[in-house]
């Protein structure tokens, strides 16, 4: 199931939101991915996940080079708990600064699942344009 989430600003999603679920991502410490600029790879990998997974709302997704950290702030809570579930999160313990309510590892077989992720969701996009107007039409309504 496809979503179309929206990526906002984190302060306009502040604004909007009295209550966000954040889930924060941290490197593995061994983790070094084969192409750079590692961290917008490793973004642009979780956000294409975020849609993937049929996520719908407003989201806001930073990285923190300083702390190996990338922090995923979502308007709605099963948002965040469909990325949850693809990333195995865990709760988040009490030592995390704000409302964290999980936390997963960023390593190498995510990665390489995350990868494995957008290459299909790449060639879906592909098929669903080569399609005749009236067969995409069709595929939409069943």
């Amino acid at each position: 199931m496809r979503g179309f989430a929206r990526a906002v600003d984190l302060a306009e999603l502040e604004l909007r939101h009295s209550t966000l679920h954040v889930v924060v991502a941290q490197f593995a410490p061994a983790f070094r991915p084969a192409c750079e600029p590692s961290a917008a790879t490793c973004l642009d990998l979780v956000t294409t996940a975020i849609d993937a997974v049929g996520n719908v709302g407003e989201f806001a997704a930073t990285v923190d080079p300083a702390t190996s950290t990338i922090r995923l702030a979502f308007a709605l809570r099963e948002d965040a708990a469909r990325l949850c579930a693809l990333t195995r999160a865990t709760p988040a313990r009490n030592g995390q600064p704000g409302p964290v309510v999980a936390t997963f590892i960023y390593d190498q077989p995510l990665h390489d699942d995350l990868q494995e992720l957008q290459r299909r969701e790449a060639a879906r996009a592909v098929a669903m344009i080569q399609q005749p107007r009236g067969a995409a039409s069709a595929a939409r309504v069943s």
